[in-house]
């Protein structure tokens, strides 16, 4: 039963969210399919209108049909795991999506920092701290200049020359990025390391839109916080509140601080998050 599991309200949450995509699928996908009858019937000037209406609501149908699978999929893990702690996280679920093992997300801010990271595994979790303690990498480029990428080990060396030996430690052979687009620009980035080199059940680009409208903008929700992707992302808050503290001790900007810090943990080799929280709770100094 659904109430044994302590997670019970977010396995019924997520069965929610599919079954709320699957709906919006479906009238995408009536929408779709009287354009195409009209587009048979029509002018050959208005058939073209129909005809790109058609296919419009056919990309929002993929949308919605990918963004059901994800919380499906969630919803499942979730029941499979019981009162396990913790809960698997809607991640797995992405990575499942894309046929991946090692998957990432990094929401970015306007000058390009990263602000939050969730990820699939240990491993993307090493590589995206690795980019952003480096500062260098996939996001970093899909973040500022709006493309996807696409790149092999061999690549790694002249894209990422600083990042690309330290990747290679986890075996990272190849790397997908694709922007997590909004009507006003790129909201972040979804990461696939080694993807797989048939196609997944829905290209990365369709995840990711399915990602934005489904898993982070959550039209769905009445609390801005609750969002499915989020849960057990790192806590970033704390990275930008050592980068404030250190700009303040050694009297320079923000960005300043943050590539101070970035520099202690490469120097150290201590993950970022370690350092900043040492920072902000344990007195640690920089200079």
């Amino acid at each position: 039963m659904l109430e044994q599991h302590s997670n019970a309200s977010g396995i019924a949450r997520a069965r929610q969210r599919a079954t709320r995509e699957r709906a919006r699928a479906a009238r995408a996908a009536g929408v779709a399919g009287r354009h195409e009858h009209l587009a048979k019937q029509a002018s050959p000037a208005l058939g073209g209108l129909h005809r790109d209406m058609a296919a419009m609501h056919r990309d929002i149908e993929r949308r919605h049909l990918t963004a059901a699978r994800l919380h499906a999929d969630h919803a499942e893990r979730l029941v499979r795991a019981g009162d396990v702690t913790p809960a698997p996280p809607f991640m797995a679920a992405v990575a499942a999506e894309v046929g991946a093992v090692h998957v990432g997300i990094s929401l970015v801010l306007g000058d390009r920092t990263e602000a939050v990271t969730v990820a699939s595994d240990v491993i993307a979790t090493a590589v995206q701290d690795l980019e952003s303690i480096i500062g260098e990498g996939p996001v970093h480029d899909v973040a500022s200049y709006g493309d996807p990428i696409v790149a092999d080990a061999s690549a790694f060396p002249v894209r990422w020359p600083r990042l690309a030996s330290a990747v290679a430690l986890y075996g990272v052979r190849s790397v997908a990025a694709e922007p997590l687009r909004t009507n006003t620009g790129c909201l972040g980035v979804l990461t696939v390391f080694d993807p797989p080199a048939e196609a997944a059940p829905g290209s990365l680009a369709t995840v990711a839109d399915a990602l934005v409208y489904s898993a982070l903008l959550a039209p769905d929700s009445g609390d801005p916080l609750d969002l499915p992707l989020l849960v057990g992302a790192d806590d970033h808050a704390v990275l930008h509140q050592a980068s404030g503290m250190v700009a303040e001790q050694l009297g320079c900007g923000v960005s300043d601080g943050l590539v101070v810090l970035r520099a202690r943990a490469f120097a150290t080799d201590t993950p970022l998050a370690a350092i900043a929280d040492e920072i902000v709770h344990g007195g640690l100094k920089v200079n």
